[in-house]
């Protein structure tokens, strides 16, 4: 039996949800009352979306429901309750996993179906409500840039600087909205398939956050897992100079940083000036707030580079094993996500359609 492609993106991202409720449910005593409120609503309401969808993919209601749960999957805010959730309560090594399925089985949904130019029927029907998604998405990359540069820990840093990226990518999507359309004879709008080049925008931005973000949690875990997980371990500036025992690992977080910040020759530099210099981005506020994220991005990432890798040793009291570099099995992943994002920046058509 073959599964369409729509409605298997859409079990797949049942599936993500699901695990991301059970996650929260099982670590809900590490965050607060009302995040694990919201992350739970948020989780569950992506959970029932998704089986809506499945079972009545061309519904008016079941994409109504599929695009919410986009956001909350792709987090935009003020849907990022579950994404923010993870990222706070599960434990680095896991939740780099989830980092990595949330969005991407959200943007296996929709580039498998036609949820792109149903929106933008939607957003050209109702001006009110294009308005509204795009202040909320302006919203996000500030509110997301700021809140990273409060955070004392690195996992909910890497959270909300995420969400930045991403709010970007959904003014993006946004305001491809007028590409999506055609006037026929008729005066009627009628759906285009999305732009070639659109596509592969939204593909290496996404992905190239999604993994950029997963590596560096997970290399994150490898810091913490020396100090057996003890929680003050997780606190940015109780370890530091860590490039004295962690040189390989110091390497493989440097050009991380270099990949999330937006800089050559990895992939989010090519999404952004592919998104930047896109027809749909002409005469809107695209250009500025990426310019604006890159530089709130630049310097908690920089920020948190320098006080843990490159800042004066600490006192290694806190270490209960010992310090040691990463081992081969260990910089594999890190290795294959570079080699990934390398792959994305250096932009080919074939090599973007043959990931997804």
């Amino acid at each position: 039996m073959n599964i369409p492609a729509n409605i298997g993106s859409a079990l797949l991202m049942l599936t993500v949800s699901a695990l991301s409720v059970a996650m929260i449910l099982k670590h809900k005593h590490a965050i607060s009352k009302a995040s694990f409120a919201w992350a739970l609503l948020s989780g569950l309401f992506a959970f029932v979306a998704s089986g809506f969808y499945i079972a009545a993919p061309d519904g008016g209601l079941s994409k109504v429901l599929i695009l919410l749960a986009l956001f909350i999957m792709i987090p935009m805010f003020p849907f990022n309750g579950l994404y923010l959730g993870v990222f706070a309560a599960v434990p680095a090594r896991i939740s780099s996993f989830m980092a990595l399925l949330m969005p991407l089985s959200a943007l296996s949904v929709l580039l498998n179906s036609d949820l792109i130019t149903s929106m933008g029927l939607i957003m050209h029907n109702s001006g009110d409500m294009a308005s509204t998604l795009k202040v909320l998405a302006t919203i996000g990359v500030i509110y997301g840039a700021i809140r990273a540069l409060t955070q004392i820990r690195v996992a909910p840093l890497l959270g909300y600087g995420s969400v930045s990226i991403y709010s970007l990518v959904w003014i993006y999507i946004f305001n491809s909205e007028k590409y999506m359309l055609k006037v026929d004879s008729a005066a009627t709008m009628i759906p285009l398939k999305p732009l070639t080049n659109q596509e592969d925008t939204i593909i290496i931005l996404i992905l190239s956050t999604a993994v950029s973000i997963a590596a560096m949690l997970y290399a994150w875990s490898l810091v913490t897992k020396r100090y057996d997980d003890i929680e003050i371990s997780k606190v940015i500036g109780t370890v530091g100079g860590l490039i004295n025992t962690m040189p390989r690992l110091t390497a493989m977080f440097t050009l991380l940083f270099v990949a999330i910040a937006g800089l050559p020759p990895f992939g989010l530099f090519t999404g952004y000036i592919m998104a930047v210099f896109s027809p749909a981005s002409l005469d809107t506020c695209l250009p500025a707030l990426t310019v604006t994220m890159l530089a709130f991005s630049s310097w908690y990432f920089t920020k948190l580079l320098q006080r843990i890798f490159f800042g004066e040793k600490k006192d290694d009291s806190i270490t209960i094993g010992f310090s040691r570099d990463i081992t081969f099995i260990e910089l594999i992943p890190l290795l294959l996500a570079l080699s990934l994002l390398l792959s994305l920046g250096l932009y080919n058509e074939w090599i973007v359609k043959g990931l997804l």
